[in-house]
């Protein structure tokens, strides 16, 4: 089937793209004369006299076409061991003069793959940088030149301090492409698949809360127990003291790290444990709901309900309907505030494995619909499922308030959006804990990326909270996590296997939880931040404020992350911190 908004041939299930094709232009009649099949996202070619080598980043394989007869001859695998799934993504080719031997760019495995053209198997594995989006060989075919498209990672305090590198690399002899080899694999886990080591509590429902783009800094920086840097936080404890409350009641995860850098990518990791080649190269800044974004393995919510593990989404990956569609965040707000429905809000899932399972109730994104609203409709759901001993063993949830609107007049401030956001998640903690079903449940907590704020460790580290009666109390877990390991726990409790590469290597989060179960419930702190707090119109504005301000105006957010994140990283910096107060200078190699 085709998606029903883009035309792209989807699975009728998940709404993953499923066809991969080569097309045969007629140069001089300028038309396409035949469609060849070959792998998934085909993404680079390579020609070699007769033989057409086609990278197919989403089903790790290489298709080889006979140009003579424009048929697919040869599958060679490309995966970093023969038995792993799927997360290899081959994206670029090259070929050696003589056709004998094939290099291809393994993006997911930082890694290019050496393959025997004739047999079809891998000779071994040379390591690169973060993300190898190109390689070539030199004209003497001594060296190969690998560009890596995220060069060796991100550095403190922003993520923007990532910049790519062309490496280039002697060509190995037998033995040195051996040693690299165990090094990539290595680095990737070895042969992916690691013996589970921990024990992990009965718990029956889980809560997994996706929010938008904080870093640990900007919200625990001022947490004297955990590695933060107070001179970086924006939203400290007057602005957020439920994430504060239940990172000292709970756990305290100052290591945990996203690998995404904006929404198209973050959602992919949180939703689905991988981001496929496209959305590296193309979604940078589109979160649209375009298939293309989607990595090719099923989604968490395909895989539980795959495994007979009920689900309701609630917001995330949906779209609004909003009638008057000129409602302003205060009328929507009055709404709330007042109990009245003026505003209509009419939310709906866009990705075809959610159609069954999202609530027609809960807001989807849009910065437009305060976090309270949302928190209320899956209130409501909640107690119908306590009523009625109904609730899905997997609950994801949006509450996205806390990417804020800038300084744009007619929102709220930032500090406002935040602490909306942070009063929402305090009163879900509240009920849950309150209710019957939290014997046997646990909340996870995290961002879909870090893209918007300072960190001093790096840019990628972000909020991570894990909180239930079987999650240890009052501790500071330094454990390197990222969210794929927050993924994995969720499969974990839920019994829903492995889909990929990522969450194979990764091991559940068997440290922060308990033996010895904690029943008392959490208290929800109260906003010490009006909700309506809004940000000053244009007209009392003058200098730095002002074009902070129509900036935030001329800045798109219908979609995350759509603005652009330096600036708006910047405006929202001067906006809790004053704009005479210099932004913290990037430190580089």
């Amino acid at each position: 089937m085709t998606d029903g908004v883009f035309p792209v041939v989807v699975d009728s299930r998940t709404g993953i793209p499923k066809s991969g094709t080569v097309s045969v232009v007629d140069v001089a009649g300028r038309k396409v004369t035949k469609e060849i099949e070959t792998g998934l996202h085909p993404s680079a070619l390579a020609l070699r006299g007769t033989r057409l080598y086609v990278a197919n980043a989403n089903s790790d394989s290489v298709s080889v076409i006979d140009t003579d007869s424009d048929r697919v001859v040869q599958t060679i695998p490309a995966r970093i061991t023969p038995k792993a799934p799927v997360g290899s993504a081959p994206n670029a080719l090259a070929v050696s003069r003589d056709g004998n031997t094939l290099y291809v760019a393994n993006g997911a495995d930082n890694a290019v793959a050496v393959i025997d053209t004739g047999s079809g198997k891998t000779r071994g594995f040379v390591p690169t940088g973060w993300y190898p989006t190109a390689v070539a060989l030199s004209a003497d075919e001594r060296e190969i030149v690998v560009a890596s498209g995220y060069g060796m990672g991100s550095l403190p305090p922003s993520y923007r301090n990532r910049k790519g590198l062309i490496s280039v690399i002697p060509q190995p002899s037998t033995k040195q492409l051996a040693e690299w080899t165990k090094a990539v694999r290595a680095n990737d886990a070895g042969e992916l698949q690691r013996g589970m080591k921990g024990k992990i509590a009965p718990v029956k429902h889980v809560f997994y809360v996706i929010k938008e783009n904080r870093t640990y800094d900007q919200i625990f920086g001022d947490l004297p127990q955990g590695n933060g840097d107070p001179k970086l936080v924006h939203f400290g404890r007057d602005v957020t003291p439920n994430h504060h409350k239940l990172a000292e009641e709970y756990v305290l995860l100052d290591n945990f790290y996203t690998p995404a850098d904006q929404s198209a990518l973050g959602h992919r990791w949180c939703t689905q444990g991988y981001a496929s080649d496209w959305v590296h190269k193309y979604g940078n800044g589109r979160n649209d709901q375009n298939p293309m974004l989607f990595a090719p393995n099923d989604f968490l919510w395909d895989a539980a309900k795959v495994h007979g593990v009920s689900v309701r989404s609630y917001g995330e990956r949906g779209l609004n309907t909003i009638a008057p569609a000129k409602a302003t965040w205060s009328d929507i707000y009055a709404d709330w505030k007042n109990g009245t429905t003026n505003v209509k809000i009419t939310p709906r899932a866009q990705i075809v494995g959610l159609r069954d399972v999202y609530s027609p109730n809960v807001p989807a994104y849009g910065l437009t619909v305060p976090d309270q609203l949302r928190v209320d409709r899956f209130l409501a759901e909640f107690a119908e499922f306590e009523k009625n001993d109904s609730l899905p063993r997997l609950n994801v949830i949006l509450l996205p308030q806390d990417h804020t609107s800038g300084t744009s007049p007619g929102f709220p401030t930032p500090r406002a959006m935040v602490a909306d956001n942070d009063l929402a998640l305090g009163r879900l903690v509240e009920a849950i804990s309150k209710s019957k079903y939290w014997k046997d449940s646990v909340i996870f907590v995290t961002e879909d990326d870090a893209q918007s704020g300072l960190d001093h460790v790096d840019g990628h580290r972000t909020i991570g909270m894990v909180i239930g009666p079987w999650v240890k109390r009052k501790a500071v877990d330094s454990t390197f996590y990222t969210t794929i390991h927050m993924y994995r726990t969720i499969q974990h409790l839920l019994g829903v296997p492995p889909q990929n590469q990522f969450d194979l290597a990764a091991e559940p989060m068997f440290s922060v939880f308990t033996e010895k179960p904690d029943l008392s419930p959490y208290v929800a702190e109260k906003n010490r931040v009006p909700l309506d707090e809004m940000n000053p119109p244009l007209r009392a504005l003058r200098g730095a404020a002002r074009e902070g301000a129509e900036a935030s105006l001329r800045m798109d957010f219908s979609e995350p992350d759509e603005a652009p994140a330096d600036v708006l990283d910047r405006i929202i910096w001067h906006a809790v911190k004053g704009w005479n107060t210099p932004y913290p200078r990037s430190r580089t190699l």
